[in-house]
């Protein structure tokens, strides 16, 4: 039984990000079951939901018809939170 990986596993990038956000997990485990993504505004609200399967290490999440402003991200595998980030859209 291994620990769950740490925040610092994921990375986010660019920040400020304009069309794309990069999502890349540098963890030495290997993930296992769905990675759940959701961006959410200041106010809570969920703007973006995307899934992708565990084996990329690397996600391209599509961000351009986000208003500019203040994001947070949350990138959940198997019900646990992994990372919770704040990103800025240009």
């Amino acid at each position: 039984n291994s620990n769950p990986p740490s925040n610092n596993s994921w990375i986010i990038y660019p920040n400020p990000a304009r069309d794309f956000l990069k999502l890349t997990y540098k963890g030495a485990t290997e993930l296992k079951g769905v990675v759940n993504v959701q961006i959410q505004d200041v106010n809570g609200k969920i703007v973006v939901k995307f899934r992708s399967g565990s084996k990329y290490r690397t996600i391209d999440i599509p961000i351009s018809n986000l208003q500019r402003g203040n994001y947070f991200i949350q990138v959940t595998v198997e019900n646990q939170i992994m990372m919770s980030q704040k990103f800025v859209k240009q």
